[in-house]
């Protein structure tokens, strides 16, 4: 049977059909900005909902625009054979002639991005693409190559990760007003640029190689309650609550957020009677130099790496207690349970002592 609830219009989010035909019989929800159509059965959650529009609002604040209407939203699972029929080979897009955004959730973000600057022009593939990547939930990487090849290859060419870096560097140095001039009117010449920064674009670029961080936080963060601190560590029951604000849903899963704050480094006991939990480490600043990037890099969930350049998750399976190095610093603590069958976990996080005589069980509900 299918699952099918109502958020109600108090949270701004009305889970409105179910059994669509076609392509996409999952739950349909709509929002303030969104009209979400899923191609699953299990439903989204009332933080899937919340944080996308938080997200949107974000991104038409930071650049001063805003869409002309809602956005209809085609979310596919990750592994579907057929997410890439209405993108053109490609796994996800947005398709202007639509106002349609065809994804996965692992890059909604950067699809709606695309959607909501529609309105404000349709440049080069430089300019497109490092705007989403600019406004994206993750950190924002220096690309570390030579601009001006790149300012007009076509969407399969471009560098995404220098392109994204370079525009945030001239939202953040220059302000919003200046980059919706450059993308009502830039097609990828570097006359655009002198046009509108006043400068030439040699000259553009070597402030931005002189100045620009290495690393940029994201610009945007959903915020979710702090995990529970005692004197010994952390210790917690996480309820399974769709319709919590702290809660997401995925094919096969629901997960609970946290946020957690490690004030000294070193090792930590993680154990959870979930089905297992991951712990992410954010950012809240630039990371200024290459050196800096390579101590973030320190721990079990590092902010960035050469080989996870969009930062780290460390893993513990349910009812296995495991030993982490963390670094000091912000985390998200994400519980999660299998087949959506279970009401509450328990997690703790204690530093390293040893091990546990004890796990304890969770409390009653």
């Amino acid at each position: 049977m299918r699952h099918c609830t109502a958020w109600g219009l108090a949270y701004s989010a009305l889970l409105v059909s179910c059994g669509l035909d076609g392509d996409f019989p999952g739950p349909t929800y709509e929002t303030e900005h969104l009209r979400i159509l899923t191609s699953f059965e299990d439903p989204l959650c009332r933080g899937d909902l919340l944080e996308l529009e938080g997200f949107i609002d974000s991104v038409q604040t930071t650049l001063g625009i805003e869409m002309s209407e809602p956005v209809d939203v085609y979310l596919r699972d990750e592994f579907s054979d057929t997410r890439k029929l209405e993108c053109g080979g490609r796994g996800a897009c947005y398709r202007a002639s639509m106002h349609s955004v065809f994804t996965t959730p692992s890059v909604i973000h950067h699809e709606l991005t695309h959607a909501i600057t529609a309105s404000a022009g349709f440049p080069s593939a430089f300019l497109i693409e490092g705007i989403a990547m600019a406004m994206d939930k993750n950190v924002v990487l220096f690309g570390g190559v030579e601009l001006t090849s790149q300012l007009s290859l076509t969407t399969k060419k471009v560098s995404y990760i220098a392109a994204g870096h370079f525009t945030r560097w001239l939202l953040d140095t220059y302000g919003a007003a200046k980059w919706r001039e450059l993308y009502s009117h830039g097609s990828g010449k570097t006359r655009h640029f002198e046009r509108v920064y006043g400068k030439k674009f040699a000259s553009l670029q070597e402030e931005y190689f002189e100045s620009a961080p290495w690393i940029y936080p994201p610009l945007y963060h959903y915020e979710v309650p702090w995990m529970e601190e005692n004197t010994l560590g952390w210790r917690e029951n996480f309820v399974f609550d769709c319709s919590s604000s702290d809660t997401f849903g995925r094919i096969g899963i629901i997960v609970v957020l946290r946020t957690l704050e490690i004030s000294t480094p070193g090792m930590y006991d993680v154990w959870t009677s979930a089905d297992g939990v991951s712990l992410s480490r954010d950012i809240d600043r630039p990371i200024d130099t290459i050196e800096e990037a390579e101590r973030a890099a320190y721990g079990d969930a590092p902010i960035s790496s050469s080989l996870t350049p969009i930062g780290g998750i460390a893993y513990v399976p349910g009812g296995t207690l495991r030993t982490l190095e963390l670094d000091a610093g912000i985390y998200t603590v994400y519980v999660g349970d299998i087949d959506r069958d279970a009401e509450q976990a328990l997690v703790t996080i204690l530093p390293h002592r040893g091990g546990l005589n004890h796990i304890p069980e969770p409390e009653g509900p």
